[in-house]
């Protein structure tokens, strides 16, 4: 309890420094990291001093976080400043095992925002963009984003980019990149060895960081309603022509399946209930699923699967083990 009072006290003393501007490069990045952690929806703005330049809304963050009276005694603030630097020293270790632990230059400087399994939230960005992170998802954003508009994804994101036709947005993988000056698109990335493109609105470029394994094209443009694929052995596929109802409805909320074989119904089932734990080795892989499905339990939606190819399931909590299946290839 002490050590929480502690940590407190220190981020008020960091937000009064803010609106003071009087706050360093590490300072800045842990209160912009505290503000990250408040709430569901992450809301990113550039700087948290943007966000807190008014007396009022200090006032407003100092009530709820301290009371009406946030007088500070002397050890208080000597406290403080040994959790600020071991703040600091955390944040900066933790920065130097993503720096290590990735592949691309551009993880330098950038802040990152992660979604667990199960969960959808809503990112905005200080350039007015918005972006939909899926579940088991994770976002990093650059630091000078004002100046650059670059992002880097790991999962599953939906892009509701702002027009800027100075600044194209871009959105980087572990396989590609996506540019963009204004649309609505979807990447989904599966491992590091696949992942698919999607465009709803407007247009996209995507390039691929290694030559074309086929064709030795490494970009392609996609149109309203397209997609592509690229893999590690066969580079980018063709562009196709998609369903955006199908594509695009976890937008929205809702899981459309037609005709989607019984396995990956039920993978994309386990990821937006966000299972831990899941066993679909005896059921019948030559069963289809089609439906849709707004805003119902996973018991529900189990069970009308069952009805339509009379699988049998066991749901218990965050465990899902489905077998069986009356269907044919």
């Amino acid at each position: 309890m002490k050590n929480q009072f502690e940590r407190q006290k220190a981020i008020q003393i960091l937000i009064a420094k803010s609106l003071r501007g009087k706050l360093d490069l590490k300072e800045k990045e842990i209160l912009d990291h505290w503000y990250e952690q408040q709430g569901d929806k992450v809301i990113y703005k550039g700087s948290i001093e943007k966000k807190l330049n008014k007396k009022r809304a200090f006032k407003k963050v100092e009530k709820k976080l301290f009371g009406s009276n946030p007088k500070i005694p002397f050890w208080i603030k000597v406290a403080a400043s040994i959790v600020c630097i071991s703040m600091m020293m955390y944040l900066l270790s933790n920065s130097i095992q993503t720096q290590e632990a990735g592949t691309n230059d551009y993880n330098l400087g950038f802040r990152k925002i992660e979604n667990e399994n199960g969960m959808r939230k809503q990112v905005i960005l200080s350039d007015g963009s918005k972006v939909l992170l899926n579940g088991k998802s994770t976002l990093s954003i650059r630091q000078n984003f004002a100046k650059e508009r670059i992002v880097f994804l790991s999962g599953e994101a939906f892009f509701e980019v702002m027009s800027d036709s100075l600044k194209p947005f871009r959105v980087f993988t572990d396989l590609t990149i996506t540019e963009v000056l204004g649309t609505t698109f979807s990447i989904k990335t599966h491992g590091a060895a696949n992942e698919k493109i999607a465009v709803n609105q407007g247009k996209v470029k995507v390039t691929s960081k290694s030559q074309d394994h086929n064709q030795n094209i490494k970009s392609k443009t996609l149109n309203a309603s397209e997609a592509v694929e690229y893999s590690l052995t066969d580079g980018l596929s063709k562009v196709n022509q998609i369903d955006p109802k199908t594509t695009f409805g976890w937008v929205n909320g809702v899981l459309y399946f037609e005709n989607k074989p019984i396995l990956e119904v039920l993978e994309t089932l386990a990821g937006w209930y966000g299972l831990e734990e899941t066993d679909f080795s005896q059921v019948n892989t030559d069963c289809k699923v089609t439906g849709s499905y707004t805003k119902v339990t996973l018991k529900e939606i189990l069970e009308s699967i069952k009805y339509a190819t009379e699988i049998n399931y066991e749901l218990n909590g965050k465990k899902l083990k489905v077998k069986q299946g009356k269907c044919k290839g």
